[in-house]
């Protein structure tokens, strides 16, 4: 194989890749919205990452009472800047996998519009993967 062949194929299957991720990211959360739980958290810090260009993500680290009692602390794969009115001590509502109580996500994270946006992505990622394959190998 030459580099002419190569590289578009190596940049298909990092497209596939990032689809397939995203296609993950959005089963996990429409099943979240179908069989989730609602519960109030209580905010009891945030993990800061390196966001998109110089504004830093903060990811909410919640605990919250099952109803047999039983405390979980968990942390919400949806950042929410605590300049947003969201502070440590803040109570929010979340939903939970009752499956998996620590899987969980702010109702932010849930939104229709946002699922769909990931889900548009997964597809047109897929398919740029595909017709890349498909044209390199013809």
């Amino acid at each position: 194989m030459t580099t002419e062949t190569v590289l578009p194929l190596l940049l298909a299957a990092f497209l596939a890749l990032i689809s397939l991720g995203s296609a993950y990211w959005v089963r996990r959360l429409y099943r979240l919205r179908r069989r989730g739980v609602g519960a109030m958290a209580e905010v009891m810090r945030f993990r800061e990452v390196e966001g998109s260009g110089n504004d830093p993500a903060y990811y909410p680290v919640v605990i919250f009472t099952l109803p047999d009692g039983t405390e979980i602390e968990a942390e919400s794969d949806t950042p929410s800047a605590p300049l947003s009115g969201v502070r440590e001590g803040s109570r929010i509502h979340i939903i939970y996998d009752p499956d998996r109580p620590t899987t969980i996500s702010t109702e932010k994270g849930l939104r229709t519009k946002e699922l769909a946006a990931f889900a548009l992505i997964a597809v047109a990622l897929a398919y740029a993967a595909f017709r890349i394959a498909v044209d390199v190998l013809q």
